[in-house]
């Protein structure tokens, strides 16, 4: 695994550690099942984990924003459950480094963090897979 791969996977242990549920879009994307405990340190650390994410590995989360677009493209609304919920935790992940980190990220993450910061309701995951379908999106939104 990449450093950056590392890195995401620590920020996703994070995430289940803190009581997200597994999500198998991620686990593929990133190769592995990620969900063993998680130690003291990086609990402790996770700015840190955040830090070096953001600023050593700038393309890597929006490498990984736009390869879940592509897959939601190529999904239909009822089979892209997966991979609405690994955008959803992309959306967690950059507005935990904007907003609880001071981080800056890409415009298109930003703006995406901002426009579908709701993605617990139904309606705010179908409005997304319909941006989704649009060729332009995300330098559009």
């Amino acid at each position: 695994m990449t450093h950056s791969g590392k890195r995401l996977a620590d920020i996703y242990r994070l995430y289940v550690d803190s009581g997200g549920k597994p999500l198998a879009a991620v686990e593929r994307y990133l190769g592995a099942t990620l969900v063993s405990p998680i130690s003291e340190g990086l609990r402790r650390n996770e700015r840190q984990v955040y830090k070096a994410f953001i600023e050593k590995d700038p393309g890597s989360l929006d490498d990984f924003f736009r390869n879940m677009l592509q897959d939601l493209r190529a999904s239909s609304f009822a089979n892209g459950t997966d991979t609405i919920a690994a955008l959803d935790f992309i959306q967690r992940v950059v507005a935990t480094a904007m907003w609880k980190h001071n981080l800056s990220v890409s415009a298109s993450l930003a703006a995406f963090a901002r426009e579908f910061d709701r993605l617990d309701i139904l309606s705010e995951r179908e409005r997304l897979y319909l941006f989704a379908q649009d060729d332009h999106w995300p330098t559009s939104v």
